[in-house]
């Protein structure tokens, strides 16, 4: 069967993401975007042209040279060339249109499938090496300078003030293509441009599929070799070629692309999109990430890592590690303190020297959190106050031993309830908050006490089937049913005991008291661009502001209703009454002031309630 030469098979060149992204009903066509122009607003920036902008990863795929006949198996490859030159210039100009048409169509068959088939690599062991060895060579398309610019300018004003690892990002000629493509994705999801959301997801696909290609081609085969590339980590750069803060992290050779910097990003990524598929795949890698800090030995001064840059990049993953745990209820990887040595300081009287404030300072101060005694040292800035509550909050994930609220009906084998001294009481963690709350000079800023009253609803609640319950909800009333469906959960069962309702509700609603004030209004700023100069200029919201409004909004609705449809009242802490209804109401009101794209996803739920 003889090969169409000008048709675009995605078998033979690329091969796509085991987890894509659906999109929704959008012609992929580009004589469609000619006249919608979706990214003409980028033009209103100063200095800079007109800018519409639709990326298609597949741009560079239709070089000719990439249809070599070189990078097909030589035994199954067909008789004729793979390329064909012509003559005309007009035919040629039809040909490409011919062959772009057929790409765009593959490309929306594939996005827009519930299973799409993953396409199988070379049989052969010479036409994989090819295979692979071509998949490196792909650089970056040209990608718009506009667009880019002011995707990094977003992330630099809503991101880098809460990492501080990234403050002062700038691309340097050695900055690999996935690391300014995950910023500039992860800055795209608090543009309010339309369809701005859909060239980040694009850009953080991109990014992925080329950071993951490169771990797989550079796979270990045995534990010496995973070794020797975990602790090439912090021993084979030097600081001096720095680039970009954490630049020492972006090794020569085989470590090079195993930087946990990158894996960092798609985390960040995965909790501002709440994409369920890039959810899934955090899972699947965190542990690598978790096993490569451990490895690189971060937590010791090895005298070749910049040790502001070395805390920084710890001080990330704390609060990444309490962002899994308090959002997903999902148990901790990387616990940044044992808990049986925080147990032993309790019949202890060690006091930490705080002559020079450093990481294993900040430790001490958090197992001081855990003992009898006081806090070593008072809280005084807003990033110490953010770090030691995240370095805390991940002692909530211990409960994630067994399954959420099972833990009180499992019997021991003669037939009685565990002992309480098997579990970890709650008022332990509780009395461990209300010291790290008592240790600050002056009051905590709103991010940091938001994540406070979160981390209690964490350990009140059961998340999880918070969300199952508004599902069933939703569907009880899309099929006009009020007959409970298999499975669902109560109201009741939302929480761990009724008086467990009771805090849950208070925290709930100091969590809307903090949202209500000022400061957190930063989708109405965002009608004009921020560039990196505007970076930190004015004050934003947290990261974890849309899911705190979110679960707090749904604690105060279960805590409400006896079932999601009735209408009993509840009183909020200034003495108002509120009705499920204009709870929700106001969540939905508090989201919108967010820039981040998880907010809409939110609000979505909440208005269907």
């Amino acid at each position: 069967m003889v090969r169409d030469p000008y048709r675009f098979d995605l078998n033979d060149f690329l091969e796509p993401d085991q987890h894509p992204i659906s999109f929704d009903e959008i012609a992929l066509f580009p004589g469609e975007f000619a006249n919608d122009r979706p990214y003409g607003d980028f033009a209103n920036i100063d200095g800079a042209l007109s800018a519409s902008y639709f990326y298609s990863p597949l741009a560079e795929s239709f070089n000719p040279e990439s249809f070599d006949a070189n990078n097909f198996d030589p035994d199954l490859a067909p008789s004729l060339s793979t390329r064909q030159v012509n003559g005309s210039s007009k035919e040629s100009a039809r040909n490409e249109t011919r062959r772009l048409a057929t790409a765009y169509t593959m490309l929306c068959a594939y996005s827009t499938a519930s299973h799409p088939a993953r396409p199988s690599s070379p049989q052969s062991v010479k036409a994989h090496e090819r295979y692979t060895q071509n998949l490196r060579r792909l650089g970056p398309p040209d990608y718009d300078d506009v667009v880019i610019n002011v995707f990094i300018g977003l992330f630099q004003r809503h991101i880098a003030p809460t990492f501080s690892c990234f403050q002062g990002f700038r691309i340097g000629p050695s900055t690999p293509a996935e690391v300014y493509l995950g910023v500039a994705a992860v800055g795209g999801l608090y543009c309010q441009v339309p369809k701005a959301d859909i060239v980040a997801k694009w850009l953080q696909r991109i990014a992925k599929r080329k950071l993951l290609t490169v771990v797989h081609i550079q796979h270990p085969t045995t534990l010496l070799d995973n070794l020797s590339i975990l602790q090439a980590v912090s021993h084979n750069q030097e600081p001096s070629s720095m680039i970009w803060p954490l630049g020492w992290l972006d090794l020569r050779g085989i470590g090079a692309d195993f930087s946990p910097i990158k894996y960092v990003l798609m985390e960040i990524f995965a909790f501002i999109s709440h994409d369920p598929r890039t959810l899934f795949l955090l899972e699947v890698f965190h542990c690598q990430v978790v096993q490569a800090f451990r490895a690189s030995n971060l937590e010791q001064d090895n005298g070749l890592t910049p040790d502001s840059d070395r805390r920084s990049l710890l001080n990330a993953l704390d609060l990444l590690e309490c962002y899994r745990t308090v959002f997903q209820q999902r148990p901790a990887r990387f616990y940044p303190l044992a808990f049986t040595n925080s147990m032993s300081l309790i019949n202890q009287d060690p006091m930490p020297d705080t002559a020079n404030w450093n990481r294993g300072t900040l430790r001490s101060l958090v197992l001081s959190f855990l003992s009898c005694h006081e806090p070593c040292c008072k809280i005084e800035s807003s990033s110490l106050s953010l770090q030691s509550l995240s370095m805390l909050a991940v002692l909530t994930s211990y409960d994630c031993r067994l399954p959420g609220l099972r833990l009180r009906y499992l019997k021991l084998a003669d037939d009685t309830s565990p002992h309480p001294s098997h579990e970890l009481r709650l008022e332990f963690l509780e009395l461990a908050l209300q010291k790290w709350l008592r240790s600050h000079v002056v009051q905590p800023d709103a991010g940091p006490l938001m994540l406070y009253h979160l981390v209690h609803l964490r350990i009140y609640c059961n998340l999880t089937a918070i969300d199952r319950l508004a599902h069933w909800a939703i569907a009880s009333k899309s099929s006009f049913s009020s007959a409970p469906l298999p499975g669902a959960p109560t109201p009741g069962q939302c929480f761990t005991s009724s008086q467990s309702q009771d805090k849950a509700a208070w925290h709930a609603t100091k969590i809307l008291e903090i949202a209500k004030g000022p400061g957190f209004d930063a989708k109405a700023s965002d009608n004009v661009m921020h560039l990196k100069k505007d970076a930190g200029q004015d004050k934003t919201e947290v990261i974890h502001y849309s899911h705190a409004v979110y679960y707090a909004s749904m604690v105060m609705w279960c805590s409400t209703t006896s079932s999601p449809f009735s209408s009993r009242q509840s009183k909020l802490s200034t003495g108002d009454s509120m009705t499920a209804l204009s709870i929700l109401r106001q969540g939905v009101e508090l989201l919108s002031h967010s820039a981040a794209l998880v907010s809409k996803a939110f609000q979505q739920i909440l208005k269907s309630l």
